[in-house]
């Protein structure tokens, strides 16, 4: 499942998609809007501790250290999650670090890699693409301020 998952992610981060629920078009370099947690399956997967992967976890929900050699998708994850290639998150917490692209609903630490983008939290970006809501910034970008919905 972990190289489908990185080889499809990949490709649909790259071209685009059009989300199923807005009808609008996402991508790496836009806000990925389709929480995972609407496909969440009835019975979760939840890893704690320190996990190796040759490819890749999917759909779980994470506490502690993650090496994935490609990819990793997952519902929430606090902690610290290393992959090859891309990370996918609806809630972070900790740091998320990939060679190509670090996407998440809600962040809260610090993401590094190529492409960076969440929509909402306290995250700092380290890449040559970040965004953060709607602010694009190259190289670093940062943001702390409590969500007025939130408060």
């Amino acid at each position: 499942m972990g190289l489908v998952m990185g080889l499809w992610g990949t490709a649909i981060g790259l071209a685009g998609h059009r989300d199923r629920v807005t009808g609008k078009r996402t991508s790496f370099f836009r806000y990925y809007d389709d929480s995972l947690t609407t496909d969440d399956a009835k019975y979760p997967t939840y890893v704690s501790g320190l996990s190796i992967s040759l490819l890749g976890l999917t759909g779980t929900h994470n506490k502690g250290l993650f090496l994935n050699g490609l990819a990793a998708e997952a519902r929430e994850m606090k902690g610290v999650q290393f992959s090859g290639m891309l990370n996918m998150t609806d809630q972070m917490d900790g740091v998320s670090a990939a060679l190509l692209a670090n996407v998440a609903i809600k962040a809260n630490g610090l993401q590094i890699g190529l492409i960076n983008n969440c929509h909402s939290g306290n995250v700092v970006q380290i890449g040559l693409f970040n965004r953060i809501g709607k602010r694009v910034v190259p190289f670093v970008n940062l943001r702390f301020k409590r969500d007025k919905k939130n408060s």
